[in-house]
């Protein structure tokens, strides 16, 4: 039988590598580090685990090594499928491709994705739409920069993952001259040379993308955000997939300059036909999930690109198009939200109720059968709450 590691239980984003590589076949192991107690990690919980074991956090690499010689005594390497940062950096350097099958991209490539100013002049460069960008290493003072600032606009850190902050920190909302004069020194001292890019219109569109050893394109899933909580552009509550013809060329030309190797999301701005690129994120996206609720099967296909298969280029999508998931309790928490926020209270209640009652939208977390997750998921919010 294949098998499958994935790692990052702790995080709601693993369930959709677990869920889908079970649903394919695969013997699942599901791995996290020690720096979490087993009993939160909520991925542990899941029928689609066949067992699941605690690493050490400062010896991931030798733990993910010695779990690698325990399911390979038959001859066949497993594959991982590294969710987050930490498991990408202990699969780096090529020996551990010794013991089990992946692929991440090098670090170069993730300098490139994590480096949003040289990623928007990289876009420009491959006539990929995306929002007027700036810094003040373009200019001559903090004055100019003022002056040429294209309003409104979001002030962001380069890379504030890398800084260890929660993506609603990682940015402010810029409404006029004066908050930018304000914001920018501060923000400064933080992190060199944040940057200030034009706030678009429109919805926050993404795709998946799977990127082989050879660097083709052989896998993606393209969706809108619906809803997200906090609703100052937080992570996605509420979305749906698309297609998207444009998303996927443009993820293409990107991708393929930057030598990019393994999954990664690229974020939009706009709509499906009219996306302009903010930003790459190097890694399983949070909204994952939807591979599951979709009937995709992008992380089957990383499993056998991984062991060295070589995939078809795709031409249509391989998900079910027009497929909408939530992640509860945050969907109700947008709806208080955004009427804070000023929306129409009428509108905003209709809008929210129509898709609060659907039985057809499906839960990113809770599924009919495998339960356990969603128990755990639901008491780790209920005690950060108290």
């Amino acid at each position: 039988m294949k098998k499958a590691i994935v790692t990052d239980m702790g995080y709601r984003m693993a369930l959709a590598p677990a869920r889908c590589l079970a649903r394919a076949g695969y013997c699942v192991v599901g791995v996290e580090t020690d720096n979490l107690p087993e009993k939160q990690v909520m991925g542990f919980a899941s029928r689609s685990l066949t067992s699941h074991r605690m690493l050490s956090v400062e010896n991931m690499a030798r733990d993910l090594r010695d779990l690698s010689e325990t399911l390979s005594q038959d001859g066949e390497k497993p594959v991982i499928v590294p969710v987050g940062r930490r498991a990408m950096e202990a699969l780096s350097g090529g020996e551990m491709l010794n013991w089990l099958d992946f692929i991440i991209p090098d670090k170069e490539s993730v300098a490139i994705a994590d480096d949003k100013w040289g990623l928007y002049k990289l876009a420009c460069s491959l006539d990929v739409p995306a929002p007027f960008t700036t810094a003040i290493s373009q200019w001559e003072s903090l004055d100019e920069l003022i002056d040429r600032a294209k309003y409104p606009c979001f002030v962001k850190f380069r890379n504030g993952e890398l800084l260890g902050l929660k993506p609603v920190e990682r940015y402010k909302i810029v409404e006029g001259p004066s908050q930018l004069r304000e914001i920018y020194p501060s923000m400064e001292m933080r992190d060199a040379d944040p940057i200030v890019q034009q706030v678009c219109l429109g919805r926050d569109v993404g795709i998946a993308v799977l990127m082989d050893r050879d660097g083709r394109m052989v896998d993606y899933l393209c969706y809108e955000s619906l809803r997200e909580y906090p609703v100052s552009g937080g992570p996605t509550c509420l979305c749906r997939t698309v297609e998207s013809p444009k998303m996927v060329e443009y993820a293409r030309r990107l991708l393929t300059a930057i030598g990019y190797r393994g999954i990664a999301m690229l974020d939009f701005k706009g709509s499906p036909d009219d996306p302009k690129l903010l930003e790459i994120n190097p890694r399983v996206w949070g909204s994952a999930n939807i591979c599951d609720v979709s009937n995709s099967s992008f992380f089957e296909n990383y499993a056998r690109a991984a062991a060295g298969e070589r995939l078809p280029e795709p031409s249509t999508p391989g998900y079910d198009v027009g497929v909408t998931m939530r992640f509860s309790p945050q969907d109700a928490a947008s709806y208080i939200g955004y009427l804070k926020c000023g929306n129409p209270f009428f509108k905003t209640t209709i809008e929210y109720l129509k898709t609060a009652f659907n039985p057809s939208i499906r839960n990113g977390v809770k599924k009919r059968g495998d339960m356990g997750p969603y128990r755990r998921y639901m008491k780790g919010l209920f005690s950060r709450v108290i």
